[in-house]
């Protein structure tokens, strides 16, 4: 068994290190030096394979609240038949993404073939944005990757449409595309835009069994004018396929009772394959993070991939970021101790 070490370094760029202690001879790779300061992994990063045809695109603007689509195209440089065997999205805090029409898995990829990824990003809360794309590919590289950032636009309420109302936001739920094992937690807000306290009688939520979605208020009994509050919803996925209920709070003003749709898809990934033998290497992709310019006030979140494209077990047995308290990085790990043959964590 391998065992490696992997040390991530914050500020402009995280250094990963792989420490072995079979073969004897330590290897590391440091990702503050130019790719040529190594032949190798410069003809890697070069050498055709199944990549996006544009890593980084703008997303524009979204409202929080709306939803926008991004069509991602990806293209089979290599000279062989590639396939895509799984999708995975990585969106920020505040919006939600999922994968609204898959081209890329429909069939094998001829050399110099494209297809389209379109991903469906709504807006939570406003500021930047950013959605990492993963595909998990039989290429040279077995992962591919593209971003897209854009920023969410707080919207202004209308005063003539809500006045003498109780309302709830947003009033579409959508936790997205999850590939299970974590639970994910959004929240809706309850707003009394009327000008007397108004009860809260009861909070109930119509969703299947199966479903895996629950819910804990933080409303008090009595809301008093233009007082706010929220109701914390959670989804830990469960049964395959798409998953969909309303959320419903009966009150004592106009209307009486005001509901918020709560909808998933839970899509498992499919079983890795094994590696081809003869290929001895751990990947993490990308090799360096850039956070670009923040305001601050919210916090940014990005994320590695380490996969092994060895044809035996390797043990994770410390993960490191050097980077001083006022930087501001941090990390968490959701990697197993012992990553098996073609897995990513």
């Amino acid at each position: 068994m391998l065992r490696k070490k992997i040390s991530i370094f914050g500020l402009a760029a995280f250094l990963l290190s792989f420490v072995m202690a079979a073969p004897p001879a330590a290897a590391q790779y440091n990702a503050f030096k130019p790719p040529s300061a190594s032949g190798l992994a410069a003809s890697l990063a070069n050498a055709p394979d199944f990549k996006a045809v544009k890593e980084v695109i703008k997303g524009g603007k979204v409202a929080v609240g709306s939803t926008s689509y991004v069509v991602v195209l990806f293209e089979n440089q290599s000279a062989t038949q590639v396939t895509v065997n799984r999708v995975s999205l990585y969106p920020s805090s505040n919006v939600s993404a999922s994968v609204a029409l898959n081209q890329c898995a429909s069939a094998p990829l001829s050399r110099d073939a494209q297809c389209a990824i379109t991903v469906a990003v709504k807006g939570m809360m406003p500021g930047a944005w950013r959605v990492d794309i993963l595909l998990d590919h039989t290429g040279k590289s077995r992962l591919a990757m593209a971003s897209v950032e854009g920023d969410v636009e707080a919207v202004a309420e209308k005063a003539e449409n809500n006045a003498g109302e109780v309302g709830i936001f947003p009033d579409v739920l959508d936790f997205g595309q999850s590939p299970g094992g974590m639970a994910i937690v959004r929240s809706v807000t309850l707003k009394n835009r009327t000008t007397e306290a108004v009860q809260i009688s009861r909070i109930t939520m119509d969703v299947p069994a199966e479903s895996g979605f629950s819910y804990k208020s933080q409303c008090p009994e009595s809301l008093k004018p233009d007082e706010s509050c929220n109701i914390i919803v959670t989804w830990q996925p469960t049964s395959i396929g798409l998953a969909q209920g309303v959320l419903m709070v009966e009150h004592t003003g106009k209307n009486g009772m005001v509901q918020a749709e709560v909808k998933g898809v839970f899509q498992p990934p499919p079983a890795t394959k094994q590696p081809k033998a003869g290929t001895d290497s751990v990947g993490i992709t990308p090799s360096s993070l850039d956070f670009g310019t923040s305001a601050g006030g919210l916090g940014l979140k990005r994320s590695v991939v380490v996969s092994n494209n060895s044809a035996s077990d390797i043990e994770i047995w410390d993960i490191d970021m050097d980077a001083s308290n006022q930087s501001g990085f941090s990390y968490n790990s959701q990697c197993p101790e012992t990553l098996r043959p073609g897995e990513s964590c």
